[in-house]
């Protein structure tokens, strides 16, 4: 008994339903699906701990220079502050103490009735 193509199509086409709808061919694909869905969430998982690693990489970074800095202000602070380096700016501007007859005092009630 020979088939023709089309009942040939037809019994394949019968069978393949048959066997689609059985239970371990529908657990299959689930479990295929999972498996994608699993995967692809890991490689974005990986991707996204990457992109926050290089971040804060560059946070470290940014953190390192900013305390570098900070010592420096602090330094050129305290070498500012300090009474041999005030001497030496008043020296250069030839700034001095004032003395008694340079001294001036304000009164109040002279500067209200003046104005």
């Amino acid at each position: 008994m020979m088939l023709t193509n089309r009942q040939i199509r037809i019994r394949l086409f019968e069978s393949l339903k048959n066997s689609f709808f059985r239970k371990t061919v529908i657990i299959s694909f689930v479990l295929l699906f999972v498996l994608l869905i699993s995967a692809f969430s890991l490689i974005v998982t990986r991707f996204e701990y990457k992109l926050q690693l290089d971040k804060q990489k560059e946070l470290i970074m940014e953190k390192g220079r900013l305390d570098e800095e900070w010592s420096q202000i602090v330094l050129e602070y305290s070498s500012l502050a300090a009474p041999t380096g005030v001497e030496k700016f008043a020296h250069r501007d030839k700034m001095s103490l004032p003395t008694k007859k340079n001294l001036r005092f304000l009164d109040l009630k002279e500067e209200a009735s003046n104005e």
